[in-house]
């Protein structure tokens, strides 16, 4: 799922992430840095088996490095 919090208020942003574990028994969730936090990140917090970060890295820093 990617991004299911974008642009929700603290309202529904607390009851999506409230509704979201339910969804299956497995589940995938891309987010930001800013739609994890306060109220996502509580909701969801006994919820997450793993948690990853992923980082970007353009080409052009990839072809400096070599």
């Amino acid at each position: 799922m990617d991004s299911p919090f974008g642009s929700l208020d603290v309202i529904y942003r607390r009851q999506i992430a409230n509704i979201i574990p339910k969804l299956a028994n497995q589940l995938v969730i891309l987010v930001t840095k800013t739609q994890w936090r306060g109220e996502v990140a509580q909701e969801m917090q006994n919820c997450i088996g793993r948690e990853y970060v992923l980082a970007y890295n353009s080409l052009s820093q990839i072809v400096k490095k070599m």
